[in-house]
């Protein structure tokens, strides 16, 4: 199918709602939730997740992380990694892989580097984007579309790992994250992953109701899923 994102309109700025005036020093469990799902929400491209660091940092820019153990957050992240990912997960095509298509030992390879990524984007050294919030979220808005497209059409599934009977989202192998967390606007469980959603939301409803990737995705979720989940 070809490709018709509409550009992002220069002159609709989307308002950004700060939540947060003074600094906020986050604590080490916070900073690990934002980014063990910064991994689960990028769906395996780098280039998103440095993005969604990027809209934190936008979104949040009182939010730091200077005073963090570094360590100690590895730590922390790693035991959330071990107690969610098993040693073997089967993707459609026989290949091991988490839900979020990583490698189970490429995530826990990467951690280190993307931990340093974050606390530099939300600390304001590493932000290096040319683009504004309005901007910043079109292209995470564009790029979560494509990942979805990629798992749910072009692979038919994402890979998922088998515990048993387990439902929920992440769970799910016909999942579309931009169906569920942002035009259905189900909880992500994270209050910044929320708002983010929120905004993606915003942005796909106009200008992205021609694009066939999008109408592909939702069409392939809606068939695979009950009306009370569903896209309307």
């Amino acid at each position: 199918m070809n490709e018709q994102t509409q550009p992002y309109r220069g002159n609709e700025q989307i308002e950004i709602e700060t939540t947060v005036e003074e600094e906020a020093q986050l604590s080490t469990e916070h900073a690990a939730k934002l980014l063990y799902f910064s991994f689960y929400f990028s769906q395996g491209l780098p280039a998103l997740q440095v993005e969604i660091f990027q809209w934190l940092h936008q979104r949040y820019p009182s939010y730091r992380g200077d005073t963090l153990n570094k360590a100690q957050l590895l730590e922390t992240l790693l035991r959330s990694v071990e107690k969610t990912v098993p040693e073997k997960a089967t993707g459609p095509d026989g290949a091991n892989a988490t839900h979020a298509g990583i490698d189970r030992h490429k995530v826990l390879s990467e951690i280190e580097s993307y931990s340093v990524r974050l606390l530099g984007c939300l600390n304001g050294e590493q932000v290096h984007s040319l683009l504004d919030y309005g901007q910043l979220t079109t292209s995470i808005a564009t790029k979560m579309i494509r990942r979805d497209y990629h798992y749910l059409v072009e692979r038919g599934s994402r890979p998922r790992f088998k515990q048993g009977d387990r439902n929920g989202p992440m769970h799910d192998p016909f999942l579309s994250h931009v169906c569920y967390y942002a035009l259905m606007g189900r909880p992500t469980g994270v209050p910044e992953y929320d708002h983010l959603m929120q905004a993606v939301a915003t942005i796909i409803r106009r200008d992205f109701s021609q694009d066939n990737q999008l109408i592909a995705v939702i069409a392939r979720f809606n068939r695979l899923h009950h009306a009370s989940v569903s896209v309307h």
